[in-house]
């Protein structure tokens, strides 16, 4: 399978997926279709919601509450009133007279209005817990949505890697289908052993494990960030931004003095502990009477014994002198639980500070991580440049180049995913900190690469036949030996001795050496950028001998550099 045949394959298996249109969305539009979708945070929203009409139920139960009575009853005899004889003084009446009433029914209609005049604090009490309920609602809900946050993010920034190592992944399977089948005719030639073969074919099926790992992993960080913003399992999303490095400015201490104060987890348990110090009080309040005025109007059926209007106005009092300790118990057990939440409260605190020095920590040590890979990023990119050079010069096999490109393509994938890495870390700060992101790191970009450039140039140079046998390590050397009819010319005294430092498809990474060669007393090498074949080198000035140019390098202690005659 050739090169072309695996991207295509690769390319067709991503796309392949439906006939659906992927749709283009920023880290602020999967935050801000999260936090209007998420069936999570809507369930939180309700329980505001309920939160808020508690408040105003509690509200309500200070004012007097007006009801409208009526009452039927059908009975089987009519009601009677028997005054007996001499009950109101001697002889009279002068013997039993029986009021009765001529109907068997009878109704009432009116309406009772009730004010509590004292309640030992229980109305207060309720209404001041229902004020802290809602607020710790509000608070929940906004520690939910910065969860989500966290959570999109994260997974927004897996995705852009997923996508970097996807496309790495199949530039390095690519590499090693190329080194398999070179491989392959090598060992029909005789120039390559069996062990050679089953080495390239071993590296090739962990490279292609590593691509079907990648793009099973990027379908299942998609999943997730559909599941948070509620979407369809049929709409195909591609995540739109960039990845960078991040450093934090901000000292840990900082960080520390200021932990939990705008976290809102910790004022959702600040005012769950205030509730149940209002449930104390609440439960005290039984302790106490209970002291209402009532006013009643009734309208019912005139009698002989009963008015057609009554009206009524009585101040009531209740007292549970004893109830078998019910109320000691009931304060005992909402002191407890108050308790109980205060603790909690400390705990959470605490858990905080550690959960931010962890952070801050890991975020040092992922961006730690992170300049290393790309530390061997430019070393791999500097030993490709240089296989190139000598494959261009007849000097190196192709396979060798290969595994060179192979190895660069692996370092890129990884690098990415080290700064998805960090990214996460970051928004898991920002959660834990209750502080905007941008207020506390420097962003700086992320060290890039030409894919096509690279993969044009090493295929360009595939049907080139070495000169000579070519070394299997192609690692930078402290010497690059010249060819012996080469070095008789230099012998002779003809002034074509240089030295090269880098070959660079981006001026702005050949700038970057020849800075940082300068910087180690290397001026008197006189280094220039020479642009050559597409490339930019970094140059010494001509030597009159290949002894002068060793001699002059390696007075500076420079590893790596190339002689060129």
């Amino acid at each position: 399978m050739t090169r072309l045949s695996i991207l295509t394959c690769v390319f067709c298996g991503v796309l392949g997926i439906g006939d659906a249109i992927a749709a283009e969305l920023t880290l602020e539009q999967c935050i801000q279709r999260a936090v209007e979708r998420n069936s999570g945070i809507k369930s939180f929203e309700m329980s505001k919601e309920a939160a808020e009409h508690n408040k105003l139920l509690n509200r309500s139960s200070f004012f007097p509450r007006l009801k409208m009575k009526a009452r039927y009853a059908l009975t089987d005899q009519p009601g009677r009133l028997i005054v007996q004889k001499d009950d109101f003084g001697p002889g009279f009446p002068d013997q039993d007279v029986n009021l009765a009433d001529e109907h068997r029914d009878s109704y009432q209609a009116g309406f009772n209005l009730l004010q509590p005049l004292y309640t030992g604090g229980s109305l207060s009490h309720t209404s001041t817990r229902a004020e802290y309920q809602l607020s710790g609602a509000e608070s929940d809900l906004k520690y939910q949505r910065n969860l989500l946050e966290q959570n999109v993010k994260q997974l927004f920034f897996a995705a852009l890697a997923a996508d970097m190592q996807n496309r790495s992944s199949t530039k390095s399977l690519a590499a090693l289908d190329d080194l398999r089948r070179i491989t392959k005719d090598l060992l029909a030639e005789g120039f390559a052993t069996r062990e050679n073969l089953l080495a390239a074919e071993a590296d090739y099926a962990d490279a292609e494990a590593k691509l079907v790992s990648v793009q099973n992993q990027s379908d299942l960080v998609r999943t997730k960030l559909r599941r948070l913003m509620n979407a369809s399992p049929e709409e195909a999303i591609e995540p739109v931004g960039e990845l960078a490095k991040l450093r934090i400015d901000t000292p840990l201490s900082e960080f520390l003095s200021n932990a939990g104060k705008d976290r809102h987890d910790i004022q959702a348990m600040f005012y769950q502990t205030r509730q149940s110090d209002e449930d104390v009080d609440i439960a005290r309040s039984g302790l106490h009477p209970n002291i209402s005025l009532q006013g009643e109007y009734l309208r019912q059926r005139e009698t002989n014994i009963a008015e057609p209007d009554v009206w009524t106005v009585m101040v009531s009092a209740e007292w549970n002198v004893f109830d078998w300790g019910k109320t000691a118990a009931d304060v005992e057990r909402t002191s407890a639980l108050s308790r109980r939440d205060a603790i909690h409260l400390e705990e959470l605190k605490k858990d905080a500070i550690v959960e931010i020095e962890g952070l801050w920590r890991q975020a040092r040590t992922e961006l730690s991580r992170l300049l290393s890979i790309e530390a061997r990023i430019k070393s791999a990119e500097l030993v490709l440049e240089q296989s190139l050079a000598r494959r261009r010069e007849g000097r190196l096999r192709q396979v060798d180049v290969l595994k060179s490109e192979a190895s660069l393509w692996q370092e890129y994938g990884a690098y990415y995913q080290s700064a998805a890495l960090l990214h996460g870390v970051i928004a898991s700060l920002e959660r834990a900190t209750a502080l905007p992101v941008d207020t506390f790191i420097t962003r700086s970009p992320l060290y890039r690469i030409d894919f096509s450039d690279i993969s044009e140039r090493v295929t360009s140079l595939a049907d080139i036949e070495p000169t000579q046998s070519a070394p299997d390590n192609i690692s930078p050397a402290d010497v690059v030996k010249v060819p012996t009819a080469e070095r008789q010319l230099t012998q002779g005294g003809s002034p074509a001795c240089r030295l090269q430092f880098g070959a660079f498809s981006q001026k702005d990474n050949a700038e970057r050496l020849l800075k940082s060669l300068n910087s180690q007393d290397a001026s008197q090498l006189k280094l220039s950028i020479v642009a050559e074949e597409r490339l930019y080198k970094v140059m010494s000035d001509f030597f009159t001998s290949r002894d002068e140019a060793l001699q002059a390098v390696r007075k500076l202690g420079i590893k790596t550099y190339i002689v060129r005659i």
